[in-house]
């Protein structure tokens, strides 16, 4: 498995748009896949954050993440974060997360960061894999959901 900025694998990008609006922009129908297209355009750096990075092994795209200026709207205060972990479906359990997730760590040292934020409406992945529980916040749809962050 290789790792790539997505500014230099356009050609996954479709790919990576359809991955987040049907995992977290398509609920009940009420999504917007052009939302989440800008969101992923917009995080095309190649420099600084925002980035999007993809996993590809034989041509096939296996997860993405990014790390972002802001994901989660009642929290602007914090900076930087990392977020829209999505693993394929083939492909999960089998610790391709945990390696986007030390790959995040690794560009964020590099990029002069010190600590990361992430958040979750669940509990022990993120916990299993050394973040800090921090507290419950909301999130913009009012919902509680679980704040983490990571020294690096």
């Amino acid at each position: 498995m290789k790792i790539y900025n997505l500014a230099d694998k356009l050609d996954y990008l479709d790919n990576v748009v359809d991955w987040l609006y049907n995992e977290w922009g398509n609920h009940e129908g009420s999504g917007n896949r052009n939302y989440w297209e800008s969101w992923v355009r917009s995080s095309l750096s190649q420099k600084d954050i925002p980035q999007t990075f993809i996993a590809v092994e034989k041509n096939i795209l296996i997860a993405t993440f990014s790390l972002w200026r802001c994901d989660l709207q009642s929290r602007q205060d914090l900076f930087p974060w990392f977020g829209g972990l999505y693993v394929n479906s083939d492909y999960r359990n089998q610790g391709y997360g945990k390696q986007m997730q030390l790959a995040a760590f690794d560009i964020l040292r590099e990029l002069g960061y010190k600590k990361v934020f992430c958040f979750a409406e669940f509990s022990d992945y993120y916990e299993n894999m050394g973040w800090v529980f921090e507290e419950m916040i909301p999130d913009e749809k009012g919902e509680m959901v679980r704040l983490y962050s990571y020294k690096i």
